[in-house]
């Protein structure tokens, strides 16, 4: 049984629209030459219908909750799944995760914010599925209600991370889980790791916040950032490529 990844994005109709796709195609790009025996589903999706609280992060990051749950409530026990969001890029193989022991993997950092949730890996079973539909109910119970959502927003930050931080003391006793940690600066390289990016030990790149709008040329790139952005565009010049002999 192949391990799967899965990723979802939206565009909509706003500045940043195009941009959604372009990551996505290096996302799939590299996801298909590091991980060539998995699975490999990056969707466009239309974007959902839900309360805001009139932050958009917070409705599209429940969007993309809504269909990382609906992927894991669908497969079978055994199934080993990597979900993410669609502006990463892979640098390296990821099969040796699958090495560890473990129900649920996430990213975590010593920052201000404790972890970044657009990685989770996990073993399919009815655990997992359970905790995945707590995970969804959890997001969609703060996100209607701001007063619950600022303690774990303050303490976690965001939404779905918010969720799951709610969740957090209860993944291992109530669901029953083995939880692991994987060190952002290795598996999940955003802000807090960018200063350590070595493309030869990194293995996935969070493509978000300042380091987007460099990459984008909507903002300016400091010292960490360049070297990452160097790469990225190196990979989006060979994904091209490859589209275009392809065709």
């Amino acid at each position: 049984m192949k391990p799967r990844l899965f990723a979802c994005y939206f565009q909509g109709d706003g500045p940043n629209s195009a941009f959604y796709e372009r990551m996505a195609k290096v996302l799939e790009f590299t996801a298909t030459r590091h991980c060539p025996d998995w699975e490999i589903d990056i969707r466009r999706t239309d974007p959902g219908k839900y309360s805001n609280q009139h932050t958009h992060s917070h409705t599209s990051n429940t969007h993309k909750l809504d269909h990382w749950n609906r992927f894991v409530q669908e497969s079978t026990d055994g199934d080993r799944i990597l979900l993410m969001d669609g502006d990463m890029m892979i640098l390296r193989g990821l099969d040796d995760i699958w090495e560890r022991d473990f129900d649920l993997a996430y990213t975590n950092k010593r920052a201000k914010l404790p972890f970044n949730g657009v990685i989770l890996f996990l073993r399919s079973s009815e655990k997992t599925r359970r905790f995945m539909q707590a995970y969804w109910d959890k997001n969609m119970e703060l996100l209607a209600a701001p007063q619950k959502h600022a303690p774990f927003r303050a303490k976690y930050g965001g939404m779905n991370q918010a969720a799951f931080g709610a969740l957090l003391p209860e993944i291992e006793t109530t669901f029953g889980l083995k939880l692991i940690g994987l060190p952002c600066t290795e598996w999940n390289c955003e802000q807090s790791a960018w200063p350590t990016f070595d493309p030869s030990f990194t293995r996935i790149v969070h493509i978000k916040s300042g380091l987007r709008k460099a990459v984008f040329g909507r903002g300016m790139a400091d010292g960490t950032m360049i070297p990452i952005i160097e790469v990225w565009k190196r990979l989006e010049r060979e994904s091209e490529a490859a589209r275009t002999v392809h065709r």
